[in-house]
């Protein structure tokens, strides 16, 4: 029985680096993903809502998160009790830290009650005290610190959008779905944002042109038939050679939304050139 349950975690663990390989490679032909700049902040977020009604960054409160996050994972592995369900949570957490978004932070706080909780009432357990304080009241504690924060932390999300409030992205991309509901006209939209444009938008979206496509200018227009707008952050490092070019072909892109987060430029192919693909 003992052969048999060691073959049965070896087959789980080299089914669960195959699967983690493959979404790693898989992850590799998904562009268009942000990369946040501050971890500890995002923590801080999940606990204390949107940064739409915050002055400063939750730093604190990710910086606390963190620690106890480590701290739960270092105990897990000093045990070595390899659980299939625990296991995923901390590997995701840790490949998440590669590319944090905001799905992240949620992950890793879900990782940290997910393994902590059991942690803390083996803590309850061996103080011998008996009754329900005694035996669970450092978890009723942290149920109670938790149900309020996440209540507050939803309160403001509500608030933000009762006030309409959006983040500089947002606004752009939500001027692309506004430009998306006139169904009389053609719409198709290369974004730097495809997939949220494709659901704010509910229509095809496309990504930006690849570097080899606005290399080459002769054909440009040609290229991109079809396309009736781009959207995109020209400040971005990545979109100097997209911005360019809209900037040389300024006759056959014009400026319809200029915001802080980005700009939409819709495509007129007929003083661009011929709209028939080469």
């Amino acid at each position: 029985f003992e052969g048999e349950l060691k073959e049965k975690r070896r087959n789980m663990l080299i089914g669960l680096v195959a699967s983690t390989a493959v979404i790693l490679l898989a992850r590799m032909g998904w562009p268009g993903l942000e990369l946040a700049t501050d971890p500890l902040a995002l923590l801080g977020y999940v606990l204390t809502g949107t940064p739409l009604l915050q002055a400063e960054a939750p730093t604190g409160y990710g910086i606390i998160v963190g620690t106890l996050l480590l701290f739960v994972m270092v105990v897990y592995g000093y045990r070595r009790a390899i659980e299939p369900l625990s296991l995923m949570l901390i590997l995701a957490t840790l490949l998440g830290l590669f590319w944090t978004d905001f799905s992240w932070a949620l992950l890793a706080e879900t990782t940290l009650l997910f393994l902590g909780l059991p942690m803390l009432i083996a803590v309850h357990r061996r103080t011998g005290i008996q009754g329900l304080i005694g035996q669970r009241g450092l978890v009723l504690l942290l149920v109670v610190l938790c149900a309020s924060l996440f209540t507050s932390a939803g309160k403001h999300y509500r608030i933000a959008n009762h006030l309409g409030l959006k983040s500089d992205v947002d606004q752009v991309i939500a001027s692309a779905a506004a430009i998306a509901a006139d169904h009389q006209q053609d719409f198709l939209i290369a974004s730097q944002w495809p997939a949220r444009t494709l659901l704010a938008t509910k229509r095809d979206v496309l990504p930006l042109p690849p570097k080899r496509v606005l290399d080459d200018r002769e054909h440009f227009m040609d290229r991109i038939s079809g396309i009736t707008h781009f959207m995109f952050d020209p400040k971005a490092t990545e979109n100097k050679d997209i911005s360019r070019v809209a900037v040389s072909l300024g006759h056959a892109m014009e400026t319809i939304e200029l915001l802080p987060g980005g700009v939409i430029l819709k495509v007129n192919h007929q003083n661009g050139g011929s709209s028939h693909p080469s």
